[in-house]
């Protein structure tokens, strides 16, 4: 089987890593890289902002590749939704063939206290996390060791990809 090369817009190894776990759920050969790019909306996105995000990403990998020899372009981003009177962070993850086609994925959704939202606004939710929980991986602490932000990527990851693959039959 011929190898599927898939060009990640962050260089974050495990966002980096996590992608191209799943995409070796559907490929044998999968063969990733990073590249750093910028979002186009605030640090720390909230509501359609975090989907806008995951878009532009795409976009601007897009057209700062310098070669176009790829099968997937894939983008993460993460964020607040505010939605039914409560806050949540999820993971987004958009994924486009080269055919162009796109699809987002959405991960699980955590809720977040109301009285934390200004401080996550101004400092971001990792450096929130990062100081409620010493550094030990604030989604890894609130769920007992059952989830990471890996998974949350994962998760997302798996959704797009999965309506990406299968979007002729459902």
């Amino acid at each position: 089987m011929s190898e599927v090369r898939i060009e990640i817009a962050t260089k974050n190894p495990s966002k980096v890593k996590a992608i191209t776990e799943v995409f070796k759920i559907y490929f044998e050969n999968v063969s990733s890289k990073g590249t750093e790019v910028i979002s186009g909306v605030p640090d720390q996105p909230i509501n359609e902002d975090v989907f806008k995000g995951a878009k532009n990403r795409i976009e601007f990998l897009k057209k700062n590749l310098e070669e176009h020899n790829y099968d997937y372009l894939v983008s993460c981003e993460g964020g607040l939704i505010n939605m039914y009177g409560g806050w949540y962070n999820v993971q987004i993850v958009t994924i486009e063939n080269k055919q162009g086609e796109q699809t987002t994925g959405i991960s699980q959704a955590y809720p977040i206290s109301e009285e934390k939202i200004p401080q996550i606004i101004e400092q971001g939710l990792a450096k929130v996390l990062d100081t409620a929980f010493d550094g030990k991986g604030g989604m890894r602490v609130l769920t007992q060791n059952q989830r990471t932000r890996e998974d949350f990527i994962k998760e997302s990851t798996l959704m797009a990809l999965s309506g990406l693959l299968n979007n002729k039959t459902w």
